[in-house]
């Protein structure tokens, strides 16, 4: 699966991609995954917050309005709930919610720097 996070994220989450490939030299097959795991927090925090319709299918919410006003109102206990969620009711494995896990935690770390 080829994914563009330089046309899909919103400027926020591009400043943190660029950075991590650039600054920290990570590869782009772990930036992409980081996108992803971005991505997909994100899409749970705007479903959970009823900033998209109940119904709406989950692969197709958008994250391209996400700002800095949205990402302050996260607490660590929407990341509680995020990791219970994707263990749950999407499957994913200990190595992948350590991954989404590390994703979040480097980019809450990036913007507080």
């Amino acid at each position: 699966m080829s994914i563009s996070f330089i046309d899909e994220a919103p400027q926020i989450i591009k400043d943190y991609l660029f950075y991590m490939q650039t600054v920290k030299g990570k590869s782009q097959k772990t930036v992409d995954e980081y996108y992803i795991d971005l991505r997909t927090f994100f899409r749970f925090i705007k479903l959970q917050r009823g900033l998209v319709p109940n119904d709406s299918e989950f692969e197709n919410i958008s994250i391209s309005d996400v700002d800095l006003e949205l990402v302050k109102t996260v607490t660590l206990n929407d990341a509680y709930e995020f990791m219970n969620y994707i263990q749950r009711e999407r499957k994913n494995q200990n190595v992948t919610r350590a991954r989404k896990c590390s994703s979040l935690k480097g980019y809450f770390n990036y913007l507080a720097i």
